[in-house]
C-alpha cells in the first residue's frame, strides 16, 4: 500500500478546494527511457527529464503549467505534522517516477502478450 501523499489524487475536485477551483490539465508520465524520464507536460510537449531535473523545484512548476496551487493542495509539504504551505517535492518526483515505471511495463507487457500468442513460437 502506498502512503497517501505519494498517490495521484483520484477525485476531479477535492472536498478541501476553494469554489473557484478548476481541475488543470495536467501531465502525464510516458515511459522510461535510458534512466530518462519521459513526460508530456501541460502544453503537450514531450520532455525527456533525468532523476535530477524531477527533483527541482521549478521543472516540476513547468511540467504542471506553473499552477503551485494544484500541487500544493494535492501535494502538501508536512513539517512537524503542520502544513508549511508549499509543495513537497519528493512526493510529486515519486508519482510522475511510478506513473513512468507503470507505463514502461505496462508497454512492454502488452508487446510480449503479443508475441506469445496462440500460434506463435517466439
Amino acid at each position: 500500500m502506498r502512503p497517501a501523499h505519494c498517490e495521484e489524487p483520484t477525485s476531479a475536485t477535492p472536498p478541501d478546494a476553494p469554489k473557484s477551483y478548476e481541475t488543470p490539465n495536467l501531465p502525464r508520465s510516458t515511459g522510461v527511457f535510458v534512466r530518462r524520464y519521459v513526460v508530456v507536460d501541460t502544453r503537450g510537449q514531450t520532455r525527456s527529464l533525468t532523476e535530477g531535473q524531477l527533483r527541482q523545484r521549478r521543472t516540476l512548476l513547468d511540467l504542471y503549467g506553473q499552477n503551485s496551487d494544484y500541487l500544493t493542495l494535492h501535494y502538501p509539504e508536512v513539517i512537524d505534522g503542520k502544513k508549511t504551505g508549499n509543495f513537497d517535492v519528493e512526493a510529486v518526483a515519486d508519482v510522475i517516477k511510478r506513473q513512468a515505471l507503470y507505463n514502461s511495463y505496462r508497454i512492454n507487457a502488452e508487446w510480449h502478450a503479443s508475441l506469445r500468442q496462440k500460434g506463435l513460437r517466439a
